[in-house]
């Protein structure tokens, strides 16, 4: 078993390990052995670190990216660079976040350059799940 927490585990615990309607089952040929390697990283390491828990659904880069914003790097181009990517790649991530805060209901206010809006918007999510 892995000691760190992938992005199948943390969408786990986020819906509290319950399979109905999970998108991990349309892949699985037996039964999903995934609750029991949550209940074991939270004993093992702990709970899943904040940034990794306020996007459910972002996948492995796009969650990089939100750490990386929320580390201070609130530009293309320093995000990039911070994390090893090309531009191209880091605008895709970037685009994919936008999306998934779109489907939780935030308004971009902007069409082009969402990146601002996003990284206040990633704020305030970091903030609304330190306060729970």
């Amino acid at each position: 078993m892995r000691d760190n927490w992938t992005p199948q585990a943390i969408d786990c615990y986020n819906r509290h390990c319950r399979c109905e309607g999970c998108n991990a089952q349309l892949f699985m040929e037996q039964k999903c052995q995934m609750k029991y390697a949550v209940i074991k990283l939270v004993s093992l390491i702990g709970t899943p670190p904040v940034y990794d828990c306020i996007l459910p659904g972002a996948k492995e880069y796009e969650q990089r990216v939100v750490k990386a914003i929320l580390d201070g790097y609130t530009t293309k181009k320093a995000i990039a660079k911070h994390l090893g990517l090309c531009i191209a790649y880091t605008q895709r991530c970037i685009d994919g976040l936008c999306v998934i805060v779109q489907t939780m209901g935030y308004v971009f206010i902007k069409q082009k350059n969402r990146l601002p809006e996003l990284v206040e918007i990633l704020k305030e999510i970091e903030n609304d799940t330190r306060n729970e």
